[in-house]
């Protein structure tokens, strides 16, 4: 893997369906290639995308990204420590719900309470 220029948008293919990533970090984008390579997230294909295909709906793309991610958080068991007790993404067991709640933060822009409570309304 070239590990020059991973920052930047992708498109993967999981669980038979296509997903477009926005924005992703270098480091964001190595932790889905390991994942990938280590089979520990059933992806099937992680292709980067060119920039210019990025249109005006890209806000909405990472609003999609931000609800499915969410989404496959929101089940991993947290213990009376808040310490996550399996593996989420590049996070290992045992890892902080805050440290976890700030990635949230920093990676989609947002304040996650306030996400949490429009959710939930």
């Amino acid at each position: 893997m070239k590990t020059e220029n991973l920052a930047g948008d992708y498109k993967l293919k999981y669980r038979g369906r296509g997903v477009i990533v926005v924005g992703l970090t270098k480091e964001q984008a190595k932790a889905l290639y390991q994942l990938k390579r280590d089979n520990l997230l059933e992806i099937e294909s992680l292709e980067p995308i060119t920039k210019g295909t990025i249109t005006e709906q890209s806000e909405q793309l990472r609003n999609l990204s931000l609800k499915k991610t969410w989404g496959l958080f929101k089940d991993v068991p947290i213990n009376e420590n808040e310490e996550i007790e399996e593996q989420f993404l590049s996070f290992p067991i045992g890892t902080c719900r805050d440290d976890i709640w700030h990635w949230f933060e920093e990676t989609f822009n947002i304040v996650l309470g306030e996400y949490i409570y429009k959710l939930n309304k």
